[in-house]
């Protein structure tokens, strides 16, 4: 399952390929952001923009000095794989700002962390038109080809915009099931690292999370499957994080879905 002579190996050495062994699974689940799509530049430009207006809007009000948004350290830092609301906590806390948590169906107007997670939202929208949405090829060809085997495949992801960057990615129509931001305020699941997301998943395949194969990029989203109780859980490394992911509880670590033999 997890490697070629072992269903447990933690890392896979330099000479051999992990293995997925698709007669031990019903289904695989794929994270959208970062593993099926490149999108982390437009989520960084969107808080880019947001954190922009909010520190100078702050620093007029407070007549303080207050560290500008840097969308690279940053992002990656605070934000990349948290909960919106807890990444703003987080970049607002490096800079001694504290703001009220605040609740999901805060407006983006709002002066909280939920507020301003959501304002995120609104930018997100208007910079996937600008830039648009690339799509990891050997992940296409995995989802096709594990279809072609008779698996069902689905999308895992906390962004409410999944229909629009599947639309924009061409990839619209190919999984058979898709929890995202909007699945997951309609049935009240908790975010990340909470399981809920990929139980569900479970449940509306007809499946259980030990039958399920997943593919993750981030700290959190491999915590979550993990907690699920899914069968094998790999960690996609594309940006030098491979200690991090197996230290979730990543079974083995790769740096692109190709370096995985399906059989």
């Amino acid at each position: 399952m997890a490697n070629d002579d072992t269903a447990t190996s933690a890392q896979p050495t330099a000479k051999r390929r992990p293995v997925l062994q698709t007669a031990d699974f019903d289904a695989v689940l794929f994270d959208l952001d970062g593993v099926i799509t490149h999108t982390r530049k437009v989520h960084a430009a969107a808080w880019n923009d947001v954190f922009n207006n909010f520190l100078r809007d702050y620093a007029v009000a407070h007549g303080s000095e207050v560290a500008p948004f840097d969308v690279v350290t940053d992002y990656v830092t605070y934000l990349d794989g948290r909960p919106r609301h807890e990444g703003v906590r987080a970049v607002l806390a490096a800079r001694g700002i504290e703001l009220p948590v605040g609740q999901p169906t805060d407006p983006d107007t709002a002066e909280t962390c939920h507020g301003i997670g959501n304002r995120k939202e609104s930018y997100l929208g208007k910079w996937l038109g600008d830039i648009g949405v690339e799509v990891f090829r050997s992940s296409v060809e995995l989802v096709h080809r594990l279809r072609w085997l008779g698996k069902s495949v689905g999308v895992v992801t906390a962004t409410s915009h999944a229909d629009r960057v599947l639309e924009l990615g061409q990839i619209s129509g190919v999984f058979q099931v898709q929890i995202d931001g909007v699945e997951a305020a309609r049935h009240g699941l908790a975010p990340r690292p909470a399981p809920d997301s990929h139980r569900r998943a479970a449940e509306v395949l007809g499946t259980t999370p030990t039958k399920m194969a997943v593919f993750e990029d981030t700290v959190t989203g491999i915590q979550a499957a993990r907690a699920a109780g899914c069968g094998l859980v790999v960690g996609v490394d594309r940006r030098g994080n491979t200690n991090e992911l197996l230290a979730a509880g990543a079974d083995f670590v790769v740096e692109d879905v190709d370096r995985v033999q399906v059989v």
